[in-house]
């Protein structure tokens, strides 16, 4: 008998799981250093030297930030909006790679902040893009696993060889700290866009600070200027959403 998905990965969608296997347990992240993704990336067009028109490109290795913060740091640094591949995962080590997409940009050899640093490689005739991505590797540390991780492992391999892995997207995706996204992602595919800005800043979070409850019942009530001076710089999401409402309405 198949196991039943917990209520948290149904939530996501996830309905069924393909093994007919006891679940076996394990702890996962529990430092960044557990979980390491590296992209990889066609560069055989890369030039060791400066040419003109040319755009210095970075390897970026952050831990414990998202990308899109990081990239956000980057580009102040570089005084260019930046170009990259995809997003990596925020509590994690994470190797990928961008480039300014203005040709007056700065190129500092090396930048470096206490959650990522940037290396320059070399050159490129146009801003890094998804289509350099050839995919992803990954080092993934499991602890105190059950005593079946082996052959739990070497069954999941057995079903990709068979190309009978249902195609989910689950909580690796979505994320289990702010455990919303999905709910946000399924307004905005639904064209449903007021819905998707009312649940990233009202949906309330377990845990949360009782000044950011109250930031998001501000919202929630359309006292958005409140709400702006209300949210905490970690809600910098929120406060970015909030700011577009409150300049311009609607």
């Amino acid at each position: 008998m198949k196991s039943r998905p917990p209520a948290v990965e149904i939530q996501v969608g996830i309905g069924v799981y393909a093994t007919e296997s006891p679940p076996c347990r394990a702890r996962m992240r529990v430092s960044d250093d557990d979980f390491r993704v590296t992209e990889l990336a066609n560069l055989e067009d890369l030039k060791p030297e400066e040419s003109p028109g040319a755009l210095p490109v970075y390897r970026l290795e952050k831990r414990g930030t998202d990308t899109l913060h990081a990239a956000r740091r980057v580009s102040r640094h570089l005084e260019s909006r930046v170009s990259f591949g995809g997003m990596k995962d925020k509590h994690a080590v994470a190797t990928q790679y961008l480039s300014p997409t203005s040709t007056r940009s700065r190129r500092p050899e090396l930048i470096e902040e206490p959650s990522f640093k940037a290396e320059l490689i070399g050159y490129i005739d146009r801003p890094f893009s998804r289509r350099r991505v050839l995919g992803n590797s990954f080092d993934i540390t499991l602890r105190d696993a059950c005593g079946e991780i082996k052959a739990r492992i070497e069954e999941a391999y057995s079903l990709c060889g068979q190309r009978r892995l249902p195609n989910f997207f689950g909580l690796q995706r979505f994320g289990t700290r702010d455990p919303v996204t999905h709910l946000v992602g399924h307004a905005l595919v639904g064209g449903d866009f007021e819905a998707g800005i009312r649940c990233l800043l009202s949906e309330p979070r377990a845990g949360e600070e009782a000044v950011v409850r109250e930031a998001r019942e501000m919202a929630a009530s359309g006292m958005y200027a409140e709400a702006l001076r209300a949210f905490t710089e970690r809600q910098d999401l929120e406060r970015m959403a909030v700011r577009r409402l409150v300049e311009k309405p609607g």
